[in-house]
């Protein structure tokens, strides 16, 4: 166990009312979860800012008034196909970004808690417009699976190379080269965004690097080559990050799986700082995210956050009240979290609802009595 103290959460810009002034929405922030992150040794906060083409995008410092694609869609999930809504037509540029996550990074050490800025980088289409991945170059975005019923399952393939352009980029003022590889440049333009932004890490979600998300039945299977491109990917990325820090929302099944399903090397997790552990309930049953957990605990290096999970940033279920079924999840993952308390490192969720609203308080009073009791006890 290398650090008990981490309480990870995931918010987005719906929670600042003005993006000019947020220091009044960041106070009110640490005020709502002041009990639950006394005590703790560090607060990572996963400002989630877009989707991806907030850094893929990014021109550098001389650009800062580039207004960004940020992460103000809400899905309605009780029809089907989704139906999508803007949450906010508020503009949010670099300025007010960097602004931003220095009004959060000003509560570092306040109340005996260190505090990290994360932003995260996705590889699929949600969250908001994805302009690079759909329009300037689809090229690097893959369909996996045709003809099937409901959304597919698509994402950025890191092996893949781009087509030349000149658009300007804060690691290729000049415009990308022919051939260069997708994940060279994701690397290059992640790496001058966290450090030109203030940011202390990336959270990389929904298990980039990897093609195909979240069921075994949709993967790609496992393949020397692709093993190589995924390491080589991760070492490179966190070589370029230095002491920047480096999280990986995993594919919600355990390390062997993940190698033999997703082509993803055993040496691959020691260039992560974390592993979000990905049991959210809509997603997987008990079973697995049982599984996911008691696989993760046993690797040597990344610090192990376990997931509990209430609402979604996007999304307007609400996992500890949609149906008997999710909320018997929630409380599973309360309890996973209690029985493995002595061998994870802290906790991640997802801390407000699709319009911005924090979990209600009364869960937060819940989740800090059972983490901190179990603590106590070790």
């Amino acid at each position: 166990m290398k650090n008990k103290g981490t309480i990870c959460m995931l918010i987005t810009p719906k929670i600042i009312r003005d993006f000019n002034n947020p220091a009044e929405d960041v106070t009110r922030f640490f005020d709502y979860h002041r009990e639950l992150f006394n005590g703790a040794e560090e607060i990572i906060v996963v400002f989630g800012v877009g989707n991806s083409d907030q850094m893929l995008e990014y021109r550098g410092k001389n650009f800062w008034d580039d207004h960004v694609n940020w992460a103000r869609y809400i899905w309605d999930d009780s029809v089907h196909p989704y139906q999508r809504y803007v949450f906010s037509e508020q503009a949010l540029n670099y300025h007010q970004i960097s602004h931003i996550v220095s009004a959060f990074k000003e509560y570092n050490g306040e109340s005996g808690f260190r505090v990290k800025v994360y932003d995260f980088f996705d590889q699929a289409k949600e969250f908001t417009e994805t302009d690079f991945k759909t329009q300037r170059h689809p090229e690097c975005y893959i369909e996996y699976v045709e003809n099937q019923e409901g959304p597919k399952l698509s994402g950025i393939d890191i092996r893949s190379r781009l087509k030349a352009d000149d658009y300007v980029y804060a690691a290729y003022p000049e415009g990308i080269p022919e051939g260069t590889l997708t994940a060279d440049f994701i690397i290059d333009q992640i790496d001058r965004y966290l450090h030109d932004l203030g940011f202390d890490g990336v959270l990389l979600l929904n298990q980039v690097g990897t093609r195909g998300r979240w069921f075994l039945e949709k993967s790609p299977g496992y393949s020397p080559e692709e093993a190589g491109a995924i390491l080589r990917f991760f070492r490179n990325l966190k070589g370029e990050l230095g002491n920047k820090g480096l999280m990986w929302m995993d594919t919600y099944h355990t390390v062997d799986e993940e190698h033999d399903y997703w082509s993803v090397p055993e040496e691959a997790y020691d260039y992560m700082d974390y592993i979000g552990v990905s049991q959210f309930c809509v997603m997987v049953d008990s079973r697995t995210a049982l599984r996911n957990i008691q696989s993760k605990i046993k690797l040597e290096h990344p610090r192990i956050l376990a997931c509990v999970d209430y609402v979604d940033c996007w999304y307007g279920y609400k996992s500890y009240a949609a149906y008997s079924r999710l909320s018997r999840r929630c409380l599973k993952l309360e309890e996973y979290l209690v029985r493995y308390a002595g061998e994870v490192d802290g906790i991640w969720f997802m801390g407000h609802d699709e319009v911005g609203r924090y979990i209600p308080s009364y869960l937060l009073t819940r989740l800090n009595r059972k983490w901190k009791s179990a603590l106590a006890k070790l």
